[in-house]
């Protein structure tokens, strides 16, 4: 059986380095062992993120349906595509069987 590494995720939304914070580590509940870590931010960094959101979303708001639909269908694309990798990520996360991932957690 191979061995899975954990993963670090180490940007914020704008792609920049978020501040000094203790990084989240999540583990595997059925084994024990690290899954990944991620960085945290601080509520000042959210708040900022929750601004640069609200800059951004008249520009969606003024998209015609039909382009916002465009974007939606990409952004399923991505995650069919990526459905395997999803579903292992969440067995590790949850410490559960993959098929339950499946069916449970990524199709309807």
């Amino acid at each position: 059986m191979a061995t899975e590494t954990a993963s670090t995720d180490t940007t914020a939304s704008n792609g920049s380095a978020p501040a000094s914070t203790p990084p989240l580590e999540s583990f595997n509940p059925a084994t024990g062992e690290l899954v990944g870590t991620v960085e945290t931010i601080t509520p000042d960094q959210v708040q900022g993120i929750v601004d640069e959101v609200a800059q951004i979303q008249p520009a969606w708001a003024e998209l015609k349906p039909s382009d916002r639909a465009a974007y939606l269908k990409r952004a399923a694309t991505v995650l069919h595509d990526r459905l395997d990798e999803i579903a292992s990520l969440l067995s590790r996360e949850q410490g559960k069987p993959i098929s339950e991932c499946y069916t449970m957690e990524l199709i309807p």
